[in-house]
């Protein structure tokens, strides 16, 4: 879906689909995220190991492609470049050192203070967030005071993941949160035709958190998707790396649909060699052939315990 809504946006497709995508794709998957930390091992483990286990699994990759992507724009690299990388990341890298940010925030809270009252304390910090930056046709992407956006929109998604996973609080309540899914859905559909800040903020938070509240109801289907399951298992490796497979295709005359099909082929063309080679596997954010075999999931990619 990430790479979805990226081919709309290089093609030029701004049109109601792609709103409704920007609509729940990220704060969502933000929320997944906060729902599959494995929240008890986190707080249990000494800052060394938890900071070395982050920087082999998603940060030394996210940094290599940041560096990548930095060279490849013929941007000049100097002393703080690995400051602007984490501050103001462009394109899609903001996602790695905003996880990362918020897993620190779990760590750090996490003896103190339930997912309940993370999810209080983040409330206003992210509703203030998103009426500063605005949400939808009018987003402040860059504010030279402050760091990106998303360290201040995000948190709150994050937190409420984390409450869902802990106690499940809307389990009599899931119809209910599904039926206002998809009466925020069409409030924010409204939103592309008139644009109000309020009503974008107001349908944004609805639609999301009554899609997290759900997330324990979705985890319980059994739907096998072998090809899906490969894209989660390496989702690291397609998320960093597909902008450049983009380019290199639109150079080549194509956009849309095929850009997008033909982009998942020689990502999946490429897995199988690139898995045979450690120092590739690291640098490229790709799991292991041994691990893909039928190693452990990374804890990103656990069910919460």
């Amino acid at each position: 879906m990430v790479m979805l809504g990226h081919m709309a946006e290089v093609s030029g497709r701004d049109g109601l689909l792609s709103w409704m995508g920007f609509g729940f794709r990220m704060p969502f998957f933000i929320g997944l995220s906060g729902y599959l930390l494995n929240r008890a091992r986190i707080i249990g483990m000494p800052w060394p190991s938890l900071l070395g286990k982050y920087w082999r699994r998603m940060i030394l990759p996210w940094l290599v492609a940041g560096l990548f992507y930095i060279i490849v724009a013929a941007k000049p690299v100097g002393p703080m470049t690995l400051a602007e990388l984490i501050v103001w990341p462009p394109f899609h890298l903001w996602f790695v050192p905003v996880l990362f940010w918020l897993t620190l925030l779990a760590r750090m809270l996490g003896r103190q203070m339930p997912p309940f009252a993370m999810v209080a304390l983040f409330a206003p910090v992210s509703i203030a967030a998103m009426y500063y930056f605005g949400v939808g046709h009018a987003i402040i992407e860059r504010d030279l005071m402050l760091p990106d956006r998303r360290y201040f929109v995000y948190p709150l998604y994050f937190a409420f993941g984390m409450w869902v996973a802990a106690s499940d609080p809307f389990r009599v309540a899931r119809p209910w949160a599904a039926m206002l899914a998809g009466l925020a859905a069409l409030w924010w559909a409204g939103m592309y035709f008139r644009p109000d800040l309020a009503g974008e903020v107001g349908a944004k938070l609805l639609l999301n958190l009554s899609l997290i509240a759900l997330l324990p109801k979705i985890a319980s289907w059994s739907l096998k998707m072998p090809m899906v399951e490969r894209v989660g298992r390496e989702s690291l490796y397609f998320y960093l790396w597909h902008p450049i497979v983009y380019a290199l295709l639109i150079v080549l005359g194509l956009s849309g649909v095929a850009m997008f099909a033909t982009s998942m082929v020689i990502l999946f063309m490429a897995l199988p060699p690139m898995q045979t080679m450690p120092l590739m596997c690291r640098i490229m954010g790709i799991q292991r052939a041994e691990q893909e075999a039928g190693g452990p999931l990374p804890d990103h990619m656990a069910q919460p315990a």
